[in-house]
């Protein structure tokens, strides 16, 4: 049988509506990559591919300067992905990896967004088993997590795996820059 790299997206979809106050910005503290049962799986970035290469316990973090994290492995198991907001951590997706341990197999795991202007970056979390990409969110809109599959071609190139909405609004309980949630 020939084996693949399944993704599997959340079990039910999220939807994260916010809304803020006149003059403020909604941010989007961090998305978290949790490395959870799967082993021998390394991180790296996509233009300077610096290693942020995991363990059975733990992934050592490198400088990530892109909004691109490539994915490789030989292991099963799950990686888990958060959405982390002002109010806490949301768990938003699980990735399953189901393969061959001898057929080498790439995927890329992007964070691009459709918000115009928006800043997004990769900042390094201190030698933990998680990547946190944060960034501000200057405008309404959509952020899309994706991921891509690079060197299967039985497979889609790429597939949005969920999806982080901002709602701006007049938010007058708020005078804070905090997230209205709903």
């Amino acid at each position: 049988m020939t084996q693949y790299i399944r993704v599997l997206s959340c079990i039910s979809t999220i939807l994260l509506t916010s809304s803020v106050a006149i003059g403020q910005t909604p941010s989007v503290r961090s998305v978290v990559a949790h490395l959870g049962q799967a082993k021998d799986v390394t991180f790296a970035t996509a233009i300077q591919n610096e290693p942020i290469v995991a363990d059975e316990e733990v992934c050592s973090v490198a400088k990530l300067t892109t909004k691109t994290i490539l994915v490789t492995g030989h292991s099963l198991g799950t990686t888990n992905l958060f959405v982390v907001l002002d109010g806490g951590v949301i768990e938003a997706v699980s990735i399953e990896v189901v393969r061959d341990p001898l057929r080498f197999q790439r995927l890329e795991a992007t964070i691009p967004t459709v918000v115009p202007g928006a800043q997004v970056t990769l900042t390094p979390v201190d030698a933990t088993d998680k990547v946190v990409v944060s960034g501000t969110v200057k405008s309404c809109g959509d952020i899309r997590l994706v991921i891509q599959l690079l060197e299967d071609r039985q497979l889609p190139q790429s597939m949005i795996i969920n999806q982080l909405r901002v709602r701006c609004c007049c938010c007058p309980c708020r005078t804070t820059r905090r997230f209205c949630r709903r």
